[in-house]
């Protein structure tokens, strides 16, 4: 039976407030808060896990947190807690539930967002697995673990379906991002209709769902004591699959999660690729969870802990290490040297010190410290991320240490991070110039707006646990306080607008579900601070590292399934011939034509002679279909296709939009509508989420024509572009490795104020003669000898007298580059290839892949599935 107020009324389990005479007020205005319990699994050391799991399984659960400790209108609680039931409350509880979907009768979830007022729905009427979490926890905590029940077993339904975007077959494990019920009053059937990406701006799958869904389940049975639920086949089966997309061997050094733009709660283009601080402080909880529920009753099940084990030692090594930033750290990144090739290298990822932006040194009190958003090569992203800090607190990714230092900041910082609604999103704002580069000209994520700044109401109740679990309950009362000022009143907006979070966003859709229950949570927790178990794990203090070959083993680092929702390979900045920050990061053009190449080549070559071979050739014919048409359709750039962007709509919620990344055509960059001929064409340096590099890059778009890549009408277009545009592209030396240079503020946004990368020298449109060969290989493919010849009658004219440099500077690539390095193989390399080919043209068969016509996918995709 519902209480006056909507929460169910249940008995309460030990809770705090039976204690005689006990003032929780007086508990919470301690400087530490110290929960009594049972030493649970969470507190346990990994190595004491892996020995004993086996026999014990998940017997830890005993210290779960019980659903009953909810609530306001329980006997106890409005008897003796100083806590007195808010009006806000029951109109929380009522909006909450008026937000259930249900589906044959069962609830499984809550929509986005319940705004009559809206005239336009868009998503906001889906379930979605991320918006969900603070719902679930809210039923938990009331006693409602039924519905968390459902929703857990019917996304893991939606798990299993095939998933397809264009003709790519995402990764088995992969989870929605959201699902919809349809009802249909005349059959009456329930149809579910799930988004796995393809609908969403920009066609990012949803990392973070995964993660989410692993935690929730850890929460259910934290809550519930349940461990049924848990240890079923499916839900064993289920974590695997997303464990197996995160574990998977790839390119990377490191042991972070390599990620494009929009693929969590920041869904659209924020400049977030790489390494995002929000994914990596999930992906580290996940871990932890999933570790402790994994039952090793079979081979499989013990390889999988295993891995997890090593993979949480790294993890936290390189985020301690690499990603904290506090006082003295900062100090130290200020004095940093560059281009220490070394493996003692203290500057490891190459930072330029005047990358720094300035707002960082004020930013930051002498004491406390956060997470910075990104780390990757040369680029370190300074912003706060509210999300990604609070949940390194609660999985103990951050140190005590750390965790103390980041509430330090949050009350250094208040005004900045908290304002008058909290909390920023991120911070600061990227404005100005910057903006344009970075988001695409994104019209929702302008200054101090949405994810560019703005402050979300949901992010309270994330805020409150790590203010619980840090000892900081004052800070938690002070900003619920703030938002019940607003909140009620302002109709439970999703998000606030400016410096301070002073005006409900321009954008923002009313009675937002998870605005709702990100409240209801972090009042329920700051009564009973017990609650913190469902969502909290205890440091582990053990946490020490722990001391195929060919083709195949190549293939399964491209081939292994991801969060992609794309055929290309997702890389980081600087992983190939452009080996420093240039804004490569993604899916650049020369890595997708290698990858096609090779796949090609490996097709051609490896034996089908047992099992493996043969599954091996299907999956790479499988994604040569894929990568081909995504490329051909995605990254091809003429005049027509130019002019079709230029007149594109935006925010298209559908998997039929044109517009499928999302790009702003205001972010296309001006020289691009000059520098394109009325024939020709080229493949563009990169194209994902609310972003196309339109820059030119000439050794991916020879490696496309010679792996037929490009079709035969593609690699001519090549060509015309080439003749036509010959003084940009070749000038006085053959060829350009990028055009055009990026210069002023964007070269500093982009490079991070590479002193070797200076506008038309080295990566950043010099001249490089190596390329020379790639050229006249193309040329000779497409019956354009005269071009390689004129390019290498170039080349002879200099590269002798000049000493075989490595790479010419200038616009016109008239000066032998400021740090070249003379006698360089492969310039020396480069010339003679091409003369050896222009010479005997037979030698193209080498390197060159005739088409194969016969490169037609099958399609099997459905827009929903009845369940």
């Amino acid at each position: 039976m519902d209480g006056p107020l909507g929460l169910r009324k249940v008995d309460s389990h030990c809770s705090i407030s039976e204690m005689d005479d006990f003032d929780l007020s007086r508990l919470l205005d301690k400087p530490r808060l110290i929960i009594e319990r049972k030493r649970s699994f969470d507190e346990r050391s990994f190595s004491e896990m892996s020995a004993s799991f086996a026999r014990a399984g998940l017997d830890n659960y005993d210290t779960y947190s019980p659903g009953g400790r909810s609530g306001f209108d329980t006997p106890a609680s409005s008897a003796r807690n100083s806590f007195e039931p808010h009006p806000m409350v029951a109109d929380a509880w009522e909006s909450l539930r008026k937000s259930l979907v249900y589906f044959r009768g069962q609830p499984v979830g809550t929509i986005a967002a319940v705004d009559h007022q809206s005239e336009e729905v868009l998503n906001y009427d889906q379930v979605f697995v991320r918006d969900f979490v603070p719902s679930a926890l809210a039923f938990l905590m009331n006693g409602e673990p039924e519905i968390v029940k459902h929703f857990l077993l019917k996304t893991l339904h939606l798990q299993g379906w095939e998933k397809r975007i264009d003709r790519f077959k995402l990764g088995e494990g992969v989870m929605p991002a959201s699902f919809k019920v349809l009802h249909d009053p005349v059959r009456k059937t329930d149809t579910l209709v799930a988004d796995f990406g393809e609908s969403a701006i920009g066609r990012v799958a949803p990392v973070d769902s995964g993660f989410w869904w692993i935690i929730l389940l850890r929460a259910y049975t934290k809550s519930t004591g349940d461990l049924s639920l848990a240890e079923s086949p499916d839900c064993q089966k289920g974590m695997k699959l997303i464990l197996t997309l995160c574990l998977s061997e790839g390119f990377d050094t490191f042991p972070t999660l390599l990620c494009a733009d929009g693929c969590s709660m920041i869904d659209r283009r924020m400049g977030i690729y790489g390494y995002p601080i929000e994914i990596q402080a999930l992906f580290f909880m996940a871990l932890r969870c999933a570790l402790a529920m994994l039952k090793q009753d079979d081979a499989e099940g013990k390889e999988c802990v295993e891995r997890i084990a090593k993979r949480l030692h790294a993890l936290s090594y390189h985020m301690r290490s690499y990603f904290w930033l506090d006082f003295q750290q900062l100090n130290d990144i200020y004095r940093y040297k560059t281009e220490e090739y070394s493996h003692t290298a203290v500057n490891k990822f190459n930072v330029i010190p005047d990358s720094i932006p300035e707002w960082v040194f004020d930013f930051m009190p002498t004491r406390g410290g956060y997470f910075i958003g990104n780390v990757s090569p040369a680029r370190m992203d300074f912003r706060w991320f509210a999300l990604g800090n609070c949940v390194a607190i609660l999985s103990s990714l951050a140190t005590p240490e750390q965790s103390v230092a980041i509430m330090d900041l949050i009350e250094a910082r208040w005004d900045e991070l908290v304002g008058e609604m909290p909390i920023k999103i991120a911070y600061p704002a990227i404005e100005s110039h910057e903006w344009r580069i970075v988001t695409g000209c994104d019209p929702k994520n302008t200054r101090w707006s949405y994810h560019n700044g703005g402050s979300w109401p949901v992010l309270l109740w994330l805020v409150t646990a790590a203010c619980i679990k840090t000892g900081r309950p004052q800070i938690a009362r002070r900003a619920i306080e703030l938002a019940e000022s607003r909140l009620l009143k302002d109709g439970w907006p999703e998000y606030y607008d400016g410096k301070l979070g002073r005006y409900v966003g321009k954008q923002a859709r009313k009675y937002q579900t998870w605005s709702i229950a990100g409240y209801l949570v972090a009042k329920m927790m700051l009564e009973d601070p017990s609650h913190l178990g469902m969502i909290s794990l205890e440091e582990d203090r053990q946490m020490k590292p722990v001391n195929q070959k060919g083709m195949k083993l190549i293939l399964t680092l491209c081939l292994s399934e991801g969060f992609d929702t794309f055929p290309t390979l997702l890389c980081a900045d600087g992983c190939s011939m452009i080996d420093r920050r240039m804004g490569i990061y993604g899916y650049p053009i020369e890595i997708q034509a290698l990858f096609f190449m090779a796949l090609r080549c490996a097709l051609a070559m490896l034996k089908q002679d047992d099992a493996e071979g043969k599954e091996c050739v299907e999956r790479i014919a499988k994604r040569l279909h894929a990568l081909s048409y995504h490329m051909r359709s995605y990254f091809w750039l003429d005049f027509q296709q130019l002019n079709d962007i230029y007149r594109y709509k935006t925010e298209e919620y559908s998997h039929t939009a044109v517009n499928k990344f999302n790009v702003i055509p205001d972010s296309i960059p001006e020289w691009v509508f000059d520098f394109m001929p009325t024939r020709g064409g080229y493949f563009i340096g990169n194209v994902s989420p609310a972003r196309m590099d339109f820059r030119w890059f000439a050794l991916g778009n020879c490696v496309a024509i010679l792996s037929s890549l490009a079709t035969p009408e593609q690699s001519v277009a090549i060509m015309d572009l080439i003749e036509a545009r010959w003084d940009e592209l070749v000038g006085e030396m053959p060829i350009k490795i990028a055009y055009p240079a990026i210069e002023s503020h964007e070269w500093r946004i982009v490079t991070g104020c590479d002193p070797k990368n200076t506008r038309w020298s080295y990566h950043n449109g010099g001249s490089w003669p190596v390329l020379l060969w790639l050229v006249t290989a193309a040329c000779i493919k497409t019956g354009r000898p005269q071009i390689a010849r004129r390019a290498i009658e170039l080349a002879e004219s200099r590269l002798l007298k000049d000493g075989w440099p490595e790479y010419y500077d200038g616009k016109l690539g008239r000066y032998v580059g400021k740090q070249a390095r003379k006698y360089q193989t492969w310039s020396i390399a480069g010339y003679l290839v091409a003369k050896m080919m222009l010479e005997d043209p037979s030698h193209l068969g080498m390197i060159s892949l005739e088409e194969d016509r016969q490169m037609k996918p099958v399609i099997k995709r459905s827009s929903s599935w009845t369940c």
